[in-house]
């Protein structure tokens, strides 16, 4: 291959990084404003699918190779999410099936944007930039967390608003503090890679001697940095998955051979340098650790729903309960099993991915989800080689957060991290890759393809755009700061954010009796709140319920209610 060809080759990769490291260090780091909430109802995830359809435009448009590279962890991939989709077929209520349905579009959307990413052709100098814009994103965001924790005056309006929400803690961009946490762990294990993998001795190469320490000092400075934001989050899923990548990769160091191991400079810092963040975390700690990741309730109640969801898992282990069906069915559960319930928050999901999909989806679904897990573990391990299994070490921190909580519909970044890491891992050289050459024949069709996948994507985007300019609006309706109310009833919402529309519009009733006093208003929200309610219980839905019902004179009706708010609801004081 002549430098040319060899330049436009590896062109389409060069494009990508650079989109997404733009992506990366300022666009999923913008305080965007809504009000909490998770897949579509948070602008940063819509944003997030817009970069994704303008990435898989541009490498469908620029990649001019007549062969297709295919992976065995792609096809695992799509045979696995086959399985995880097939139990759509059989869900009993449309409602709730309906509700499901942007978690499996945003699954094979991921399985295509995998695709995409495959045909690329990266260097060994592009896969440690992907590394170096991951941990510097997680710089922008350890930044954004000590802003929030010392400067909380310096916020933006919407920063300050995402401070107070979120109980004055550090919950950064993506509002919460684990989803922060496994964001920052994620980037100082990229940043610990970026060091092992690192074999140059600058002082040989470069011209001027005193740019032999830059990169070190600045590794030194991500890798403190990022291990001391770690520990101000007091996350318990962030500290585990920082520790436990920190302890593999210092035992990957001990046991590697001399000439595979970072000179002693590099050494001294990815040893030292994360014990030195966390003294210095522990340092401007408020408290103790111990008083730090001590959360009780939280404990108690995640305990209680582990337990609770593996007991009906077991009345429907084959089928499962349906898509979408996890929030209505559990609340109910809870309500009708005890005379008094003991739980203490609204779950609309377990905590736990594995017992979320085989939930909805039965075995056929946890079969697919196993196979990616098994799929993930054997690309890791293949071959054995040091440098494939530190690269495996930067999927920990998201995945022990899938164990405890539901990180990738809070953040598709971390999703679309995910999906990265696991293409670096796919690379030619570390798994055997089908090419599939195009005949002479077929070139033309190629080229029609990309034109049409080049134009789905533009309506994508468009479509994207849309459902963000509807979340915004949304979300401004739901808080009362929309100057016209009636604007939303102009909308044509996008399917993704019809439920939430539809939710919103009913509202508007209460808005006009509010403006009009005509109680005929009142009496649309209750016919359609009725329908609502039993698909979507929702605490303040039913003291909306509650309090139309006693003004339209039913107090009987509204006293039943009640009574059904406070067994699915006892903490709430309003029932």
């Amino acid at each position: 291959m002549n430098p040319t060809e060899k330049s436009k080759a590896y062109l389409p990769a060069a494009v990508f990084i650079s989109v997404s490291g733009a992506w990366f260090l300022i666009l999923m780091h913008l305080p965007l404003y809504n009000l909490g909430g998770s897949g579509f109802i948070l602008p940063q995830n819509i944003l997030t699918w817009v970069i994704v359809a303008v990435l898989c435009g541009i490498i469908i448009s620029m990649n001019t190779r007549r062969s297709i590279i295919f992976t065995p962890f792609l096809a695992l991939l799509i045979f696995a999410s086959v399985l995880m989709t097939i139990p759509l077929l059989w869900s009993a209520d449309p409602v709730t099936e309906s509700s499901s349905i942007a978690r499996f579009i945003g699954l094979w959307a991921g399985v295509f944007f995998y695709f995409c990413l495959l045909q690329l052709r990266f260097t060994e100098k592009m896969l440690q930039t992907c590394l170096w814009f991951i941990a510097l994103s997680a710089m922008v965001e350890g930044g954004i967390v000590l802003q929030t924790l010392f400067l909380p005056g310096t916020l933006s309006e919407t920063g300050l608003q995402f401070y107070i929400n979120n109980g004055l803690s550090a919950a950064g961009t993506f509002q919460q503090v684990n989803v922060t946490a496994s964001w920052l762990a994620t980037g100082l294990v990229a940043q610990l890679v970026l060091i092992l993998r690192d074999r140059s001795d600058v002082g040989k190469t470069c011209r001027y001697n005193g740019l032999r320490y830059v990169r070190p000092a600045l590794s030194a400075i991500i890798t403190t940095m990022l291990s001391a934001c770690i520990v101000l989050t007091r996350s318990r899923v962030g500290w585990l998955g920082g520790s436990l990548c920190y302890l593999i990769i210092s035992l990957c160091l001990l046991s590697s051979k001399k000439k595979h191991s970072p000179h002693a400079g590099k050494t001294l810092v990815l040893v030292f340098a994360p014990l030195v963040g966390t003294a210095l975390g522990l340092m401007l700690l408020d408290g103790t650790p111990a008083q730090a990741i001590s959360h009780d309730a939280s404990n108690y109640q995640r305990l209680l729903t582990l337990k609770e969801t593996w007991q009906m898992i077991m009345l429907l282990p084959f089928k499962g309960w349906g898509g979408g069906t996890y929030q209505e069915a559990f609340q109910r559960y809870m309500a009708s099993h005890f005379v008094n319930n003991p739980s203490h928050e609204l779950m609309e999901h377990p905590h736990n991915e594995l017992l979320y999909v085989w939930f909805e989806g039965g075995v056929i679904a946890l079969l697919g989800y196993l196979f990616i897990m098994l799929g993930i573990c054997r690309l890791c391990l293949r071959g054995l080689s040091m440098q494939r299994c530190t690269l495996g070490t930067t999927l920990i921190p998201i995945f022990l957060h899938t164990g405890t909580e539901f990180p990738l519909y809070y953040s598709a970044a971390h999703f679309v991290v995910l999906l990265i890491l696991l293409v670096l891992l796919d690379q030619p050289g570390g798994t055997r890759q089908a090419a599939f050459t195009l005949p002479d024949k077929m070139r033309s069709v190629s080229i029609l393809i990309r034109i049409t996948a080049v134009l789905v994507s533009i309506c994508i985007i468009l479509w994207l755009i849309k459902a963000f300019y509807m979340a915004h609006l949304l979300s401004h309706f739901e808080d009362g700061t929309l100057d016209k109310p009636d604007k939303i009833v102009q909308m044509t919402p996008p399917s993704l954010t019809r439920e939430r529309y539809l939710h919103d519009l009913n509202l508007l009733n209460l808005v006009h009796y509010y403006g009009s006093g005509n109680q005929k208003f009142l009496n649309n929200y209750v016919l359609t709140n009725t329908e609502w309610l039993k698909h979507h219980p929702e605490p303040d839905d039913y003291d909306n319920q509650i309090r139309v019902l006693r003004v339209v004179g039913q107090p009987e009706r509204a006293e039943i209610y009640r009574q059904a708010a406070k067994q699915l609801f006892p903490w709430d004081q309003r029932f």
